[in-house]
């Protein structure tokens, strides 16, 4: 069955995130009346697997605008100085949003790149830059560890995820900080020859659904 957001369960830090202090200010009426009756309040819904849809894109990410495209061009050169592969540029569901990701490999670690083409709030107009390493064992109950320069998400990651928010950093800054906290748990996994950036970012979703479900943040409706 599909899994849709139940805005109910939120915390105010996730609606804020989600809806900035006009948006939350405009549904709580709503979102208090149905947490006093229990009553879930649906939102999108969320796929059980990653949902890419391939662009064919050779070149640098165009952004939607001069400056975003410079953003993208410095991000690809930097993290091309840092040794790390880029494999393909996606489009995210759904695609009237017009939200991007590009997709990169450095030792262990997957990259990502993530920017919407689209007017957007001023702090989600800048592209996002994002690295993911598992781990090899979980005896820290962290399954892995993410490094990013995005502000926190909504809903918040599960708890088995060592999540380090950086909006400040480079690239260099970010991979350095990102190599520090990982090896604060021990060493990191390999990645699969094939795909295996793609599959840890599919675990990094399991993960994230499953906490999700637990918290009643998704709940699963009739089609």
């Amino acid at each position: 069955m599909p899994l849709r957001l139940n805005l109910a369960a939120l915390t105010e830090a996730e609606l804020l995130a989600l809806y900035g202090p006009a948006g939350v200010q405009a549904r709580f009426p709503e979102i208090s009346r149905a947490r006093l009756q229990g009553q879930p309040i649906l939102n999108g819904e969320v796929p059980p697997t990653l949902m890419l849809e391939d662009t064919h894109l050779t070149s640098q990410a165009p952004g939607a605008t001069p400056q975003q495209s410079l953003a993208l061009k410095q991000l690809h050169a930097a993290l091309l100085e840092t040794g790390a592969l880029a494999d393909a540029t996606f489009l995210l569901p759904p695609t009237h949003e017009r939200a991007f990701l590009r997709a990169y490999v450095l030792g262990e670690t997957a990259i990502c790149v993530r920017w919407l083409e689209l007017p957007a709030p001023p702090r989600q107009a800048d592209p996002a830059l994002f690295m993911l390493t598992w781990l090899r064992d979980r005896a820290s109950g962290v399954a892995c560890v993410l490094t990013t320069t995005a502000h926190a998400p909504a809903p918040a990651y599960s708890e088995e995820v060592d999540l380090h928010l950086h909006p400040e950093a480079d690239v260099p800054e970010l991979l350095r900080l990102h190599r520090q906290h990982v090896n604060r748990h021990g060493k990191p996994q390999k990645l699969a020859a094939a795909q295996g950036w793609r599959k840890i970012w599919q675990a990094l979703h399991d993960l994230n659904l499953r906490s999700w479900q637990r918290r009643g943040v998704l709940v699963e409706v009739e089609e």
